[in-house]
């Protein structure tokens, strides 16, 4: 029988994949347990009622730090286990475990020579971790353990499900441990003053080792208990004996030779016939349920052995009256092959028929499809075409209108530098005049590099831009960019500095170099702040040179940098010093670059710079 049908009368918000009705019914009765007995412990301390500390008064109570401890821990696995989201439990999932191993590793180092006083002297929040107050050694160190298990739980991996029945067998081994101690009069944890453990501890340590062992029933460990076969079946009858089989046994013989009813070589005796009566006795009970499921097979044998047999007899019923209905059928298909011979014979004239009036219709229409094929062709070609122009007509009208506006910004400056020059030219002294003109010529140099670069760009587009290809020198055409701008770099007190020192030679257009350097450049200068540096940088391979140009100004967006090249978007900021530009420059060069073979594009982080590159092929050229 499957987990699903086990779990078909369950709630299945409160059942992880896997397990069987019982796994989950023992899963919430642990979780519940150790709750209830936390909270009673912790009202226990409150109100002081000895019982709820401990089972006797005789026995080590279990500290409220403790049981704190145990309720985040069941909270922890109840959140795991219960299969249903809501606001919040992915955090306290987390967080509980993490107090958990906190609690624990402060509590192990209060343990440390030395430290006890100063916890002593200090009270809230450490009083947890005094003397009368804090966890054994042991508890704290198993619940450090418990938390990385409940980390290695969450984190989701197969693999590591693994390990975390791993690692819970030594701290189930240990939880047994504390139980069997008490039930035997041991105490062995109780040697030592400093490190008691509590029965309700030790009870609620193994059952929340259960509960982790439980729901997760897929890991080799629990495979072997969970499976229905005959191996599942026998651990699951033999291993919950047998471990109170030895508590049992063991109370026994030490409880006989305190009593002094026998001596101690008696005793082992005692405790070897006691245990082989009873392991004789549960391979009994074993042997028992596996003859059960073999009397159930063989019944299920038997019955399907009958229904083969009554299968078998309608079989051979059925083949005789086949046989019969064969005879009759010989003689029909005699007579319809007589039939079927004159039919051919018909069907061979008119096959004669049918093939000249059916190649007659295929060259007919072979004719016909070729001509409705080319007309298609043209229909799809015309209309590829106009939805590429359409497209064109829209791209360039959304670019004549972002030049328009680029085209407006200085020529407005000129004008009204230009007309208050003109109306108060009696009255302003040489600095305002000064100041005038240059902002007159800035604007005007503005609109000329805006006109340059739409004059280049409009030849380009309608071919009267002729690519000149020619041997040229990289460096010559950098150093003279440079000192082109050395002027305008110059007002702004930045500095252009070249690391191209060795002559790189190319064949490419010099007058598009020169345009796409000079569009790099002023973009440099423009963006970057007084005193800046800017550089100028290559790097040579066998197949393409690279060229950089490297500021460290205002830098760009990350939204933006996707605008930057495109011809239908528009991305024009002002300057450091409010310098007004135009979009179509980086346009330009992308044009220029796509027509020399190469490549352009740009890393930016904001306030930090950015810095334009592009490439160009060493022995290539577009015709």
């Amino acid at each position: 029988m499957t987990s699903d049908n086990h779990n078909r009368n369950i709630d299945p918000r409160l059942v992880s994949p896997g397990l069987s009705e019982g796994s989950v019914i023992t899963v919430w009765i642990s979780i519940l347990a150790v709750i209830i007995m936390s909270l009673l412990n912790i009202l226990g301390w409150i109100f002081d009622i000895t019982v709820l500390k401990s089972f006797l008064s005789s026995w080590k109570p279990m500290q409220a730090i403790t049981a704190v401890s145990f309720m985040l821990l069941a909270l922890s696995l109840a959140l795991i286990q219960l299969q249903v989201n809501f606001k919040g439990k992915r955090p306290l999932t987390v967080i509980f475990p993490a107090v958990i191993i906190a609690t624990g590793i402060a509590t192990a180092i209060s343990y440390f020579p030395g430290l006890e006083k100063s916890i002593e002297e200090t009270r809230w929040p450490l009083h947890f971790l005094s003397d009368g107050s804090r966890m054994s050694l042991p508890s704290a160190v198993i619940f450090v353990f418990f938390g990385i298990i409940m980390n290695m739980m969450l984190a989701g991996k197969k693999g590591l499900n693994d390990w975390v029945h791993i690692l819970i067998l030594p701290v189930l081994l240990a939880s047994y441990y504390v139980p069997a101690s008490y039930v035997l009069n041991v105490y062995s944890f109780s040697s030592s003053p400093d490190i008691p453990v509590s029965l309700i501890s030790g009870i609620s340590f193994c059952l929340m080792g259960l509960v982790i062992l439980l729901i997760r029933p897929k890991t080799w460990l629990m495979r072997v208990f969970t499976t229905q076969n005959m191996g599942g079946i026998m651990a699951r009858k033999l291993i919950p004996g047998l471990l109170v089989l030895l508590v049992i046994i063991g109370w026994l013989r030490i409880k006989g030779e305190r009593m002094e009813i026998f001596e101690s070589e008696v005793g082992v005796v005692l405790v070897v016939l006691i245990y082989s009566t009873f392991f004789v006795f549960f391979i009994w009970l074993s042997a028992r349920s596996v003859n059960a499921i073999d009397v159930k097979r063989r019944e299920s044998d038997e019955a399907l052995k009958k229904a083969y047999d009554d299968l078998e007899i309608r079989v051979r019923e059925r083949t005789k009256e086949l046989t019969e209905l064969n005879t009759v059928l010989d003689v029909e298909i005699t007579e319809r092959k007589n039939t079927e011979e004159k039919l051919k014979e018909f069907n061979r004239e008119l096959e004669n028929i049918v093939t000249d009036r059916t190649r007659a219709l295929e060259e007919a229409n072979s004719r016909l499809f070729k001509e409705l094929t080319e007309r298609i062709l043209i229909d799809e070609a015309l209309k590829e075409s106009e939805v590429k122009l359409r497209e064109l007509n829209a791209t360039k009208d959304k670019f004549f209108n972002i030049i328009a506006h680029d085209l407006k910004n200085p020529f407005t400056s000129l004008i009204g530098s230009s007309e208050l020059l003109l109306d108060n030219a009696g009255n302003l002294d040489t600095d305002n005049v000064v100041t005038l003109a240059q902002i007159i010529n800035d604007s005007a140099k503005n609109g000329f590099a805006i006109l340059e670069n739409l004059l280049d760009w409009s030849r380009s587009q309608t071919g009267l831009l002729k690519i000149n290809p020619e041997i040229t020198d990289l460096k010559e055409l950098i150093n003279e960019s440079i000192s082109t701008l050395s002027q305008v770099s110059a007002n702004k007190d930045i500095k252009i500095n070249s690391e191209v020192n060795d002559s790189i030679y190319v064949v490419t257009d010099k007058n598009m170099i020169r345009t796409i350097l000079r569009n790099l450049l002023s973009n440099a200068i423009k963006f970057s702040y007084r005193k800046g540096v800017i550089l100028v940088s290559s790097v040579v391979n066998d197949r393409q040179v690279i060229v950089k140009v490297k500021d460290n100004g205002v830098g760009i967006p990350k939204d933006n940098i996707d605008k930057l090249f495109r011809l239908e978007t528009k991305y024009s900021a002002p300057g450091t010093e409010n310098e007004q530009g135009t979009s179509i420059g980086l346009k330009l060069c992308r044009e220029f670059i796509e027509k020399l073979n190469g490549r352009i594009w740009v890393e930016s982080e904001e306030k930090k710079g950015s810095e334009f590159m592009f490439s160009l092929p060493l022995n290539e050229l577009k015709s």
